[in-house]
């Protein structure tokens, strides 16, 4: 017994052992993350520093820019973006969670939308700016449409494909225990399309964005988008640097966000993959 206690427990602690290495590495690979940013950011500032101003400004003359509008027109300008993102982005999630959710486990609801779903998405929303300023005037209302069009189809598309994959063995151990329709879709179709939802949302961040910023463009010439047209009519370029870093900022801020929540929601699905 004690033998085989010897054989088992080296291949037993294998797993904690190869977790605690893939973590050091991730550590590591943070580090390479912020010396490459620092790297670039420093070649950056000495190439800016030889050039027109006009063409590339360094680093520290855009932050010095930033600092300036700050009191101006950027923080008035980052609050308008930011309440048409967040309603924009809302309404997608509300109408593409059940949509795809749906489509994947009813193949009436499949044929009846794909088509649509998929030429949709596909189509540049841009083509459908001048219909929508037409139909729906320069105000808020078509800013959202934009947004919607935009950022509805990845959640559509990852919560179809969740859901169409759900394992047939899940939902027979759920009908086995003679557990309604309901119940089997809440407590075994909804917790195994969970990582698609979370992937979907986190893909439609950047699509959200960009369609916010084509919406201030081509509607109302408003909130970051209207500001970044401002400032390179006037030539200003340290200045049209502003609100680009904060629509940076503010993707890799909403991705990070809902990086931490996937950590608590799915922590089966991240322990998973970092255990491999």
């Amino acid at each position: 017994m004690t033998a085989l206690r010897q054989r088992v427990a080296p291949a037993g602690a294998a797993g904690p052992v190869r977790l605690g290495r893939t973590l050091a590495g991730e550590d590591r690979l943070h580090w390479l993350r912020v010396v490459s940013v620092v790297f670039a950011l420093t070649a950056w500032e000495l190439v800016g520093r030889s050039m027109n101003p006009l063409f590339l400004p360094p680093p520290s003359r855009i932050v010095a820019g930033m600092v300036d509008s700050i009191g101006g027109d950027l923080l008035p300008a980052v609050w308008s973006s930011l309440g048409t993102f967040s309603l924009g982005y809302t309404i997608s999630a509300v109408l593409g969670i059940p949509i795809g959710m749906a489509m994947g486990r009813s193949r009436l609801v499949e044929h009846t939308l794909d088509t649509f779903v998929y030429a949709l998405y596909v189509v540049p929303t841009v083509a459908f700016v001048p219909l929508l300023v037409l139909w729906l005037g320069f105000g808020l209302v078509s800013k959202l449409i934009i947004v919607i069009s935009v950022a509805v189809f990845p959640i559509i598309v990852n919560c179809y494909v969740g859901a169409h994959d759900v394992s047939t063995a899940y939902v027979e151990i759920g009908r086995a225990s003679v557990a309604t329709r309901a119940k089997i879709f809440f407590s075994v179709v909804v917790p195994a399309t969970l990582p698609f939802i979370l992937a979907g949302l986190r893909l439609s961040i950047a699509r959200a964005l960009t369609g916010m910023v084509v919406a201030e463009l081509f509607t109302a010439i408003g909130g970051l988008g209207g500001l970044l047209m401002i400032y390179s009519n006037q030539l200003r370029t340290d200045l049209a640097f502003g609100p680009v870093i904060v629509l940076m900022t503010m993707g890799i801020g909403f991705t990070a966000l809902l990086r931490a929540i996937e950590t608590r929601v799915v922590a089966w699905k991240v322990t998973e993959r970092a255990t491999k």
